[in-house]
């Protein structure tokens, strides 16, 4: 093999690794600051980053039953309609019979993760993070798989599938801070059978020039 037959199939190689693995991770700030995640939530219920769709709910067993998503300060937590500090609802945490549930929406060819999930104010049994995703439970608490009870980040890198949802409780109270999602395109395949037609394209054209007398 020449030395330009060489090149051409190392252009190849370069290209197809671009196309085939785009990854990067996302991490979506759940504050009130002007751009980020929890002030979208705050306002619409939904913000969208990197084709990817995530829309929030609440559910309260507080006061009327209702509540919103309120990101305050340096956090976020639900809003319990009608209900105050001294019956129980901190306006700027997540309190025990609050839960807040993300829903993840995107499309092929991406394929999200979620890396990591950073709250505030969880600690030991008794005072744990309750959380679903994809219809498996977890106690998030210190001493808990993945869970490092210095920081409060939960980190499962658990793949998700479009639709799939994440809800969160508490036992007491706690915080959301924000949490990283890991997204990559995969070009569908009929990108890489063209992609492989222009490499091939090229060697042929490489392997002509170089045996023309």
């Amino acid at each position: 093999m020449t030395h330009a037959v060489r090149s051409a199939f190392l252009a190849i190689l370069v290209l197809f690794c671009q196309a085939t693995i785009e990854a990067a991770p996302v991490t979506l700030v759940l504050n009130d600051g002007v751009g980020n995640a929890g002030a979208a939530f705050e306002a619409s219920n939904n913000f969208m980053v990197s084709g990817v769709t995530i829309t929030t709910s609440v559910t309260s067993t507080l006061g009327s039953m209702t509540g919103v998503f309120n990101a305050a300060g340096a956090a976020s937590g639900v809003d319990s309609d009608g209900i105050t500090l001294a019956l129980g609802d901190d306006a700027s945490a997540l309190d025990a019979g609050e839960v807040v549930t993300f829903t993840f929406t995107f499309s092929s060819p991406l394929t999200v993760s979620l890396s990591s999930f950073d709250f505030s104010g969880v600690g030991a049994a008794g005072d744990a993070a309750l959380v679903t995703i994809g219809g498996t439970d977890f106690v998030l608490q210190t001493g808990a798989t993945n869970f490092n009870g210095s920081s409060d980040v939960w980190s499962p890198n658990l793949a998700l599938n479009s639709g799939d949802t994440l809800a969160i409780g508490a036992q007491t109270r706690l915080q959301f801070e924000q949490f990283t999602l890991d997204i990559t395109a995969v070009p569908e395949p009929s990108s890489l059978a063209v992609l492989v037609a222009v490499g091939g394209y090229i060697v042929a054209r490489r392997r002509k020039s170089v045996t023309q007398p």
